[in-house]
């Protein structure tokens, strides 16, 4: 038992406690912002990244005897998964598609009515996958594009985008080596501090002072709303 705690919980556990801990870090900074908005960077990855922890703690639960495997606690899963990819999902819509303001709260409704509907009544893992994983892929190359296009243009001042390019490319291999708990483990944890430190960017004053002056706040509209890309 010892063995299998070492070999498989603890590893994970380790991971969700970084996520937990970079998510309510970023929490914090974007609760001292002086203007704070939903679409902010900070409070989205936040958000997403304390999702991710609860999710990384429930989906091994399983493989260490405290729960059985079953379509029930799946399911349970795919709910929290929703609570990563919202903030994510509703920050692209703010910075893609600006000009249809009007519709992005119908649009994110839209997309929580689907995918609870498909979570709750799906009779199969693999239709749930089949029928949800695509959004997450969306989701995930979109964002993706996003940074190496701001990394590229330098626009966004505030976010390191290319060490947000970095965080994605372990966290997608992470996903592609999800049957292997420890390098999946390792590589999640990589990915979450690199993006933490990107989105707090310790570097972001000597990095604006030699720019041109950008807003103070550090928004997901930053240099990147208007087709600023």
């Amino acid at each position: 038992m010892q063995s299998l705690f070492e070999g498989q919980f603890l590893p994970v556990f380790v991971t969700s406690m970084i996520s937990l801990l970079v998510g309510f870090y970023l929490i914090h900074i974007w609760r001292k912002q002086d203007v704070r908005l939903l679409s902010d960077l900070p409070f989205v990855f936040g958000v997403t990244f304390v999702a991710h922890s609860i999710n990384n703690v429930v989906r091994i639960l399983p493989s260490i005897g405290i729960v059985e495997m079953s379509l029930t606690l799946f399911k349970f899963r795919a709910l929290i998964i929703l609570g990563t990819i919202l903030p994510i999902f509703a920050a692209l819509l703010r910075i893609w598609l600006p000009s249809f303001s009007k519709f992005h709260l119908r649009i994110e409704i839209a997309l929580v009515v689907y995918w609870i509907t498909v979570v709750l009544l799906a009779p199969t893992i693999e239709m749930i996958l089949l029928l949800c994983v695509p959004l997450v892929l969306v989701s995930t190359i979109t964002l993706s594009v996003t940074f190496g296009i701001t990394w590229k243009t330098g626009r966004l001042k505030e976010v390191r985008s290319g060490l947000m390019v970095v965080s994605l490319i372990f966290a997608t291999i992470a996903q592609v080596l999800a049957t292997n708990l420890l390098v999946n483990s390792v590589l999640n944890a990589v990915s979450t501090i690199l993006a933490g430190i990107a989105l707090v960017n310790p570097w972001r004053q000597s990095d604006l002072s030699k720019s041109a002056p950008q807003s103070e706040s550090v928004h997901v509209v930053s240099g990147v709303y208007g087709g600023e890309l």
